[in-house]
Order: structure tokens, then C-alpha cells, then sequence
């Protein structure tokens, strides 16, 4: 299947990188930190974790992403980053919440 993969990672933890074994690259995901890629192209790992770890893992088929790039007249690229720019305004209101504020 193709598409595209969004990795959200939260919690209280140290460790847990990923690792992307074609690109012999490993990433530092901190708390909050967000990834989109194409999971389906790259063979992935993490190392050993510390504390409390959660991750959630969102993934959107190809088609979608064909689909609202008809629908909504743009390139793929600028669909995904609009999607990132809604998802990261989604985080920081959530955070607000959080901490009480309005």
C-alpha cells in the first residue's frame, strides 16, 4: 500500500529513536514531535525506550491524497504541508488546554 504516515510521539521519555534502516539515518523524535512519511518505502525501527512512551500512528492511502488534490485543486505537496499546518494548530491548541489557558 502507499501513502503517506503521520508519527505523533508523546510522553515523559528519553530514547525511542527511529530508525530508517535504507537511509542508514537515525531521528531524534522528542515529546510533541510529529513525522509525516512514506513508511511504505523505508524499512523502520526504534531503539530501546525510556519512561513512558506513546505513539500514535495515522496513515492516509495514496488515493486520499489523490482525491483532495482533485478536490481541492492543489499539488500534493501543498495539500500534505496544509494538512501538517492543521495538525500542528491542533497540537498547540491541545497544549493550551492543558496548561488551562483560553
Amino acid at each position: 500500500m502507499e501513502g503517506r504516515s503521520c508519527l505523533w510521539c508523546f510522553g515523559k521519555f528519553t530514547g525511542g529513536y527511529l530508525v530508517l534502516w535504507e537511509l542508514k539515518a537515525i531521528l531524534e523524535l522528542k515529546p510533541g514531535d510529529m513525522l509525516l512519511f512514506a513508511d511504505h518505502l523505508l524499512t523502520h525501527s526504534n531503539t530501546e525506550v525510556h519512561g513512558i512512551r506513546h505513539s500514535l500512528m495515522a496513515f492516509t492511502h495514496e488515493c486520499v491524497i489523490q482525491w483532495l488534490t482533485k478536490e481541492m485543486g492543489r499539488g500534493t505537496r501543498e495539500t500534505i504541508m496544509r494538512l501538517k499546518e492543521g495538525c500542528a494548530k491542533f497540537l498547540k491548541e491541545t497544549e493550551r488546554q492543558k496548561k488551562g489557558e483560553k
